[in-house]
């Protein structure tokens, strides 16, 4: 994403909310980066001073394993959860969702209070995830903190009956975003897969084990062909 100055989609107009906006590079969301004062410079501003924002096409800032979006909605703060796993996204479904899980999911993306968390009978454009029990790590403001990583790809991909998918409707209230801890990307990142059975035993494994074992048989043989050629000469 790159910022320009104004004002090559023109000017604003309007009342001015924002100045002196500086942002960390795992802040997910504008709203909890550092802003000025509104009182001590919002007076000296105006829309010649205005930032236009053109966002790049491709990939999205959630597309780490254990990202998570919110589609469909009316707003950018509301819609079906999705989760990025496996490199791609999916779409969890479950008979049961709380706020503190909506909580976890708002505080990753950037955002300070859960407003409402629903279980709706609305199909995804994404596949879907029978997800796990959920439990959150209180310490870690990540839904991705909530469940255990699936070993593979297969163990998630299923159909949800009934589309029973998780709505989840977040909020920024200015006035407590000193006091929550929002989950960054180096924070929710999971941790890479281990490796599965089937990958602990391969092929080239079990070929490199075999070709030790008829080593070793063939050193063996000629040791005991050296000793009974020696017991006959005497």
């Amino acid at each position: 994403m790159a910022s320009k100055f104004c004002c090559r989609f023109g000017i604003g107009n309007g009342p001015i909310h924002l100045t002196e906006v500086r942002c960390d590079s795992d802040d997910n969301h504008i709203l909890p980066c550092s802003i000025a004062s509104f009182t001590s410079l919002l007076s000296s501003c105006n829309h010649q001073e205005d930032i236009a924002v053109q966002c790049a096409s491709h990939g999205s800032a959630f597309e780490f394993e254990g990202g998570v979006r919110l589609v469909g909605g009316l707003y950018q703060s509301e819609g079906i959860l999705e989760v990025f796993i496996f490199g791609g996204w999916f779409a969890p479904c479950a008979l049961t969702f709380h706020d503190i899980e909506g909580l976890a999911v708002c505080h990753q993306l950037g955002y300070t209070s859960v407003v409402g968390v629903n279980i709706v009978t609305q199909v995804s454009s994404s596949p879907s995830w029978m997800i796990p029990p959920l439990q959150c790590d209180p310490l870690l403001p990540c839904f991705s903190s909530c469940y255990v990583r699936p070993s593979s790809v297969m163990g998630i991909i299923q159909t949800c009956e009934f589309s029973t998918h998780v709505y989840v409707t977040c909020d920024f209230i200015p006035s407590l975003n000193q006091s929550v801890t929002f989950g960054s990307t180096s924070q929710c990142k999971l941790a890479p897969a281990p490796p599965s059975d089937a990958e602990e035993s391969s092929p080239v494994s079990t070929a490199g084990k075999a070709g030790i074992g008829i080593g070793i048989g063939i050193v063996c043989i000629v040791i005991i062909i050296i000793v009974i050629t020696k017991s006959r000469k005497k």
